[in-house]
């Protein structure tokens, strides 16, 4: 199956009213909060999906149409989540410097003429990637995350409502 570059800018796009609408309302201490020392908040999520969209996904394929023989830069995603301090970030700030850069992917995929999407890049550490594959795999970060950002409400909810448990709702851990 191809893919069908204008569903993907409809999806990317959708993304953006999805992830609106899992952040509306949040107060400071529930985009802060983390169940686990070691986890992500929701404000680092979003910090996270930041970088992903300057520094990685976008970046990556523009420099595999250009030369899929060009070695990668380095990036280390979850080490910039906590050298950049992101859960000590404004939330505002870090949210609408997103939405600026996700803008800018949409322009730019918008702006493709007939792009190979079977253009290989093989000098990755983790085997060989078609520019189709970074362009599925972008698409499917965001739901993964938004998945995240699901779960971080919910055993928000569930750890600092403990007079009402949710046992009923179905949620494991």
């Amino acid at each position: 199956m191809e893919i069908d570059l204008n569903k993907v800018i409809k999806d990317f796009t959708q993304n953006v009213n999805t992830l609106m609408c899992l952040l509306e309302g949040l107060s400071e201490e529930q985009l802060r909060w983390k169940p686990k020392e070691k986890s992500w908040s929701i404000l680092e999520v979003v910090g996270h999906f930041l970088d992903e969209e300057k520094l990685d996904f976008r970046l990556r394929i523009q420099s595999t149409f250009e030369n899929p023989n060009k070695k990668w830069y380095s990036y280390d995603p979850e080490g910039l989540v906590y050298a950049n301090k992101y859960n000590e970030q404004d939330f505002e700030k870090t949210l609408n410097d997103f939405l600026e850069e996700r803008m800018k992917s949409l322009t730019w995929l918008k702006s493709l003429e007939n792009p190979n999407w079977d253009l290989i890049y093989s000098l990755h550490p983790a085997g060989n990637f078609t520019t189709g594959e970074l362009l599925c795999s972008w698409l499917a970060h965001d739901w993964l995350h938004f998945e995240q950002i699901l779960k971080l409400k919910v055993l928000f909810l569930k750890n600092n409502n403990p007079k009402y448990p949710i046992r009923y709702s179905g949620f494991k851990e």
